[in-house]
């Protein structure tokens, strides 16, 4: 090699190490607007960075829990951590904090017991989403029954986190009952998760770093993990959240995706008109909705999850307690009118499905069924006044139980359990 091209190949590769440099200092900087498809294949630790720039009070201290079931990665909230997310709309309480565990439970309901009576495992309609711990409807259960209730609820997670959990956090406190509660909302979608990530958990597994050099630069560089996740985006074929080859979803005559959606209603009681999911949040629930509707999937994605439930409890002696709580329209509805009016067919639907399946499957699988939605709208007919959001069932804007929803819960499970246990044979192990 000539001293001529040695000089151009010194600086070429002078311009690729400044490039590269510059596009580190850049990713560092700018860390919080990565798109979140790609951070999803960082390391984990920088991922944590990342989450901690995008919201320091909600990306932090983060736990990462093992899966025994080949599931997508699963985190939780750390120990004393300060959660705002979710909170602060409609007048709610501006956040709270996690128990020793990571879990959103009152100081008198301490996972530090050598034995619970009940536990309770769900998503953020379990989890005090929007309300104070003292004030979810674990906690309400615990004062009317006088019995010991954990909550091991978690935000957006499915019923095959739930199990995870159970197995990782709730067995060793050997409960008489288990409560899981399927929300109507976006459980569907959580199973529809689980399963394409193990469908296609070879297909679209990231490169392997775990060698020396490698694993060092995936520790240390942004623009080494941006570029590693940016060949795993494009070489890995995407699909539509309710399987392959069935081509594009339809909607009001065109072809539709979750952006596209229009999710927003009101609730119209004589002059009274309260707007609700004023943030248009949720889209995917829609979009999950007219899937359904169109036989895109089947609730069956839930099967292996209520028969892996059924089965831990008669492996450790307790009570399964599938209770099933409807989205706030579903709850109002006599008195909702959506902005698309093309949704409430579609979502009376999705409903009417999901509660029909899960009844159905209770006496397929043998696990007791509580379905909340009658129970929640004689709550919602006692009316509502959009000066008194604490009054409502929901919270307009979060879409979640309010303090009185969470109530009427309570409320139901504690009867429930009160007629049908008694009658009901705890598994003798």
């Amino acid at each position: 090699m000539t001293v001529e091209n040695m000089k151009r190949v010194l600086l070429a590769a002078s311009a690729v190490v400044l490039l590269v440099f510059a596009l580190e200092v850049l990713l560092r900087f700018y860390a919080p607007y990565i798109p979140f498809d790609l951070v999803r294949h960082f390391d984990a630790g920088l991922r944590q960075e990342i989450a901690f720039e995008r919201d320091p009070l909600d990306g932090a201290d983060d736990r990462a829990i093992e899966r025994d079931d080949g599931g997508p990665p699963l985190r939780i909230f750390g120990p004393r951590r300060y959660v705002t997310k979710g909170y602060g709309y409609d007048g709610t309480t501006a956040g709270v904090t996690t128990d020793g565990m990571g879990f959103c439970n009152p100081p008198d309901q301490s996972y530090d017991r050598e034995r619970i009576d009940i536990v309770a495992i769900g998503d953020s309609l379990t989890w005090c989403t929007s309300v104070k711990p003292t004030e979810a409807w674990p906690a309400l259960l615990a004062g009317r029954l006088g019995k010991s209730v954990y909550n091991l609820g978690v935000p957006g997670i499915g019923a095959y986190e739930y199990l995870v959990l159970l197995r990782r956090f709730g067995l060793a406190k050997r409960p008489r009952i288990v409560v899981m509660n399927l929300y109507e909302g976006n459980d569907p979608r959580d199973a529809l998760r689980y399963w394409r990530h193990r469908e296609q958990a070879a297909a679209t597994s990231d490169p392997d770093l775990s060698g020396a050099f490698p694993g060092v630069l995936a520790r240390a560089s942004y623009a080494y993990n941006l570029l590693a996740a940016a060949w795993t985006e494009l070489t890995h074929a995407k699909q539509p959240a309710w399987g392959e080859g069935q081509g594009p979803l339809m909607w009001n005559g065109g072809p539709v995706e979750r952006g596209d959606l229009n999710f927003k209603y009101r609730l119209k009681q004589g002059t009274t008109s309260l707007a609700f999911n004023t943030r248009n949040a949720d889209r995917d629930e829609l979009l999950h909705a007219i899937a359904l509707d169109r036989g895109l999937f089947e609730l069956g994605v839930f099967d292996q999850a209520l028969a892996e439930f059924v089965r831990l409890g008669r492996a450790h002696c307790f009570v399964p307690l599938v209770i099933y709580t409807p989205s706030a329209y579903t709850a109002y509805d006599a008195f909702v009118e959506f902005e698309d009016a093309a949704a409430g067919p579609v979502l009376r639907r999705y409903s009417d499905k999901q509660r029909a399946y899960f009844a159905a499957a209770a006496e397929r699988f043998g696990y007791r069924f509580l379905d909340l939605t009658a129970a929640l709208r004689e709550g919602a007919e006692r009316g509502f006044d959009a000066a008194k959001v604490d009054d409502l069932m929901y919270y307009p804007s979060s879409v979640h139980l309010g303090a009185q929803g969470n109530e009427v819960v309570a409320a139901a499970v504690a009867a429930f359990l009160e007629d049908a246990l008694p009658n009901t044979a705890v598994p003798d192990c």
